[in-house]
C-alpha cells in the first residue's frame, strides 16, 4: 500500500488540482461576462472594422489580420478566412438591410445585429442604420 508520505504527497496533488481547476472554471465565468459586457456596451454602434472576421460576419475579442484588396482594407480571424476573401468577390459584399443594395464590406457602416450580438449588419450610410433602429 501508500505510506504516510505517499498518501500526503497524492493529496497535495489532488488538492493543488481542484484549485487549478477552479481556477480555470473561475477565469472562463469572468471572461465569459465581461465579453457580455462588452458586446452591451456595444450595442448600436458603429463598430471598428478591425474587430469584424469580414468572411463569417462575426464580431471577434481578438486581434485580426488585414487583407488589402484593390486598395480596401478587409479583415480576417484566420487563413481559411483569408483565402475566402482572396477568391470570393461576393464574400467582400452585404446586402445593406434598409436598401437591399450591394454594399463593400471595407467601406461600410457596421453594428450588431440585434438579434444576435456577435453577428454583425452592414449599412451603406450610417443613416440608414438610424431608419433600420426606427423599423425595428
Amino acid at each position: 500500500m501508500w505510506s504516510k508520505k505517499e498518501r500526503t504527497g497524492l493529496k497535495i496533488a489532488g488538492y493543488t488540482f481542484l484549485v487549478a481547476i477552479l481556477f480555470a472554471i473561475y477565469y472562463l465565468i469572468n471572461q465569459d461576462i465581461e465579453r457580455k459586457n462588452q458586446l452591451i456596451a456595444m450595442a448600436g454602434k458603429e463598430l471598428a472594422h478591425n474587430k469584424i472576421c469580414m468572411v463569417g460576419d462575426v464580431l471577434k475579442f481578438k486581434e485580426l489580420d488585414k487583407i488589402v484588396i484593390d486598395g480596401k482594407h478587409y479583415w480576417v480571424c484566420c487563413p481559411k478566412c483569408k483565402v475566402q476573401l482572396l477568391h470570393s468577390h461576393k464574400k467582400r459584399f452585404a446586402v445593406d438591410p434598409v436598401t437591399q443594395k450591394e454594399v463593400d464590406k471595407a467601406e461600410a457602416f457596421i453594428t450588431q445585429s440585434p438579434t444576435m450580438k456577435e453577428r454583425v449588419l452592414y449599412f451603406e450610410t450610417s443613416k440608414n442604420f438610424e431608419l433600420y433602429k426606427t423599423k425595428m
